[in-house]
């Protein structure tokens, strides 16, 4: 499917919804839904295309708060 993984977040909500963040793929589903549902698979082989469009690069440098406060 991807090289990048996915992480699958159960909320409280009415649909699902996918999105890309820096190194990774976010899947919200609906809390009436278990990871391993078929529709939960379905939603993701047919939409992962679509979002892998927009998919981040991860960063190369994480800033630790250090970094951003100069010390």
């Amino acid at each position: 499917m991807t090289d990048q993984p996915i992480k699958i977040i159960r909320q409280h909500r009415r649909s699902m919804m996918m999105r890309t963040v820096p190194g990774a793929i976010e899947v919200y589903i609906p809390s009436r839904y278990n990871e391993g549902d078929k529709c939960v698979f379905n939603f993701i082989k047919t939409n992962l295309s679509k979002v892998q469009q927009f998919q981040m690069p991860e960063p190369e440098h994480k800033l630790i708060e250090r970094d951003i406060l100069g010390m």
